[in-house]
This record gives C-alpha cells, sequence and structure tokens, in this order.
C-alpha cells in the first residue's frame, strides 16, 4: 500500500461501536476487521489508479 503503509489500523473504529451497540465484543471485532479490510482495498485501489494516471501522464509528454 505504499504511502499509505503508515495508517494504524490497530485501533477501535468508534463508529462502528456506536453505531451497532447490539454486537458483542467478538462480533464488533469481526466488523471492524471487515471494515479494516475494505479500506486496505480501497488504498490499493486508489493506489493503484494514481500510479496509472502518472504512467499516463508520462506517456503523454
Amino acid at each position: 500500500m505504499g504511502k499509505y503503509n503508515k495508517i494504524d489500523f490497530s485501533k477501535e473504529i468508534p463508529f462502528i461501536r456506536k453505531r451497532c451497540p447490539h454486537l458483542n465484543e467478538q462480533e464488533l471485532r469481526e466488523a471492524e476487521e471487515l471494515f479494516r479490510e475494505y479500506i486496505r482495498l480501497c488504498f490499493e485501489i486508489y493506489e493503484e489508479r494514481e500510479i496509472m494516471q502518472k504512467n499516463d501522464d508520462l506517456t503523454e509528454n
């Protein structure tokens, strides 16, 4: 994930805990991990897109 490696994904995600008070601790941890996986995937896609755009900019010049 390149420049996104510095992001700390180990902390609790407050908005999930706030919006899902009915979940027990194990379910909250699982929900947080699923959300982290989603964010990592988004970052990978975003970073790949940035690389593609830079390559396109280089080939246009």
